[in-house]
């Protein structure tokens, strides 16, 4: 445990130190932000040791010493588990059907989660049953990789259920992640169609709160040389744009500098041009006129700027971002000028891509402790199980044992994850096509991900078999 945590805090350790990327989304998590939350940090990765070692001793039964050697049948407990889990499942896909419209989708979320946590149990409740009547076709056929796999089950299915929760929680939350990316496909094409033609050659950027000349001064330094940040007066009701800039700014940009607003249907800048051209499509006209900046930037409670090169490259978001939270506010708003009109300014993009980074990361880290778990498992089974390879004289059984002990359930549990998530994922308007490529997919990669644990394992077990030596012990 102790071991655990050191290594956590390892790993976290350098986002305090240099600036980390994160894959998949377009974003970066800057040392300076990290470090504002080092205490919290640092709580938690003292914290969840203790945590998890407290869970651990107040949740672990009472010990009942049994009055014989032979692994003995336990009672069944969490029956309630079978008569609360088609409850919940028909609650899920039925019950939005007479709640309003407003929570229907949070009910939906409540009751998958509700769903999912349930069906471990059952699906351990019934391989657990499954134990006697496979032990009695082992014994009866003379089978003893199969009586053993049996026996097991019955008396102990503990770490077996663990493998089955982690491989219905990861199929249950990959089937629901990649599902509700399939929900943005639409308008994420649109919106990534609307990236690739416009670029990222001029930026809009919105403050959070109120700024200062003086600060938009600095974030148009800490961009850099040969950049330009002219202020926006927007006027939504009116359906308008404004650039407020001094005439040599508007001269750079070939646009006529006047008092009055002009309406620019065109610019010599190929990325402001395609960007006016998309604002006037979604009935949003630009205008530009000479003023005072200072005047626009303090009356407005959220002021908008526009950011670009005096030579036209494409530009950095995450840079763009950085600067804007170091100089203006936090949690400054950063898109490509233009994409206001579909998604949010690209935010079908930025969803899709962050759920996909939280889904891989969540079904990583349950693939991880699942495998390690089964691994400490089977070296543990070798050594209890090194003298039947000697009566035996085959060590193929625990190759037999892992098949009907593991491969099994795991087998059971992918089936049931997999119709359970396609049932409770029907009331959302995704299409049965992706939806059932999808889980297929997720569940293909479960089983596969099932079927490695049980050869490593079985492996590792027939390994520890071949140093075993009978002792007096």
């Amino acid at each position: 445990m102790a071991f655990g945590g050191i290594l956590a805090m390892a790993s976290i350790a350098p986002v305090l130190a240099v600036d980390v990327p994160l894959p998949v989304v377009d974003f970066v998590l800057y040392a300076p932000d990290a470090r504002t939350v080092t205490a919290q940090l640092a709580m938690a990765a003292l914290g969840t040791p203790v945590a998890v070692v407290a869970a651990v001793v107040l949740l672990q039964p009472a010990y009942k010493p049994g009055g014989s050697t032979r692994p003995a049948l336990r009672r069944r407990r969490g029956e309630w588990m079978l008569w609360l889990f088609p409850v919940a499942l028909f609650g899920t896909v039925r019950g939005g059907d007479f709640l309003p419209l407003e929570l229907r989708l949070s009910a939906l979320a409540a009751g998958s989660i509700v769903t999912l946590a349930l069906l471990p149990g059952v699906v351990g409740a019934v391989v657990a049953a499954a134990g006697p009547a496979m032990a009695r076709a082992g014994a009866a056929r003379g089978r003893a990789g199969l009586l053993i796999a049996g026996r097991r089950l019955a008396a102990g299915p503990r770490p077996v259920t663990r493998l089955v929760a982690a491989l219905v929680i990861a199929i249950g939350l990959a089937g629901q992640g990649q599902i509700m990316v399939s929900l943005f496909t639409e308008m994420t094409q649109r919106a990534d169609s609307m990236a690739s033609r416009l670029g990222t050659s001029v930026l809009k950027v919105t403050a959070t709160t109120s700024t200062s000349p003086a600060r938009v001064g600095s974030f148009q330094r800490e961009l850099g040389t040969g950049m330009r940040v002219l202020p926006l007066w927007i006027r939504p009701d009116k359906g308008r744009i404004d650039i407020v800039a001094d005439c040599a700014d508007l001269k750079s940009l070939k646009i006529p500098c006047k008092a009055t607003p002009v309406d620019i249907r065109a610019a010599e800048n190929g990325g402001l041009n395609r960007a006016i051209e998309m604002e006037n499509a979604s009935g949003t006209r630009v205008f530009a006129r000479t003023g005072h900046a200072e005047k626009v930037i303090s009356e407005t409670g959220r002021p908008s700027f526009l950011v670009m090169a005096d030579d036209g490259r494409q530009l950095s978001i995450s840079a763009a971002r950085k600067a804007a939270n170091t100089e203006l506010a936090m949690a400054n708003t950063v898109h490509v000028f233009g994409m206001n009109g579909i998604g949010g300014g690209g935010a079908p993009l930025i969803a899709e891509r962050w759920l996909e980074l939280l889904s891989l990361s969540g079904i990583s880290v349950i693939a991880v402790v699942a495998g390690i778990g089964a691994m400490s498992q089977f070296i543990r089974a070798g050594g209890e199980m090194s003298p039947v390879s000697v009566i035996s004289g085959n060590r193929k059984v625990y190759y037999t044992v892992s098949a009907w002990s593991v491969l099994t359930p795991a087998l059971v549990a992918v089936l049931a994850a997999v119709v359970v998530s396609w049932s409770i994922t029907t009331p959302l308007p995704a299409s049965d096509e992706n939806r059932l490529e999808t889980l297929a997919t997720v569940g293909a990669a479960g089983f596969v991900c099932a079927a490695v644990m049980a050869l490593w394992g079985a492996r590792t077990a027939a390994a520890a078999a071949a140093a075993w030596r009978p002792s007096g012990g």
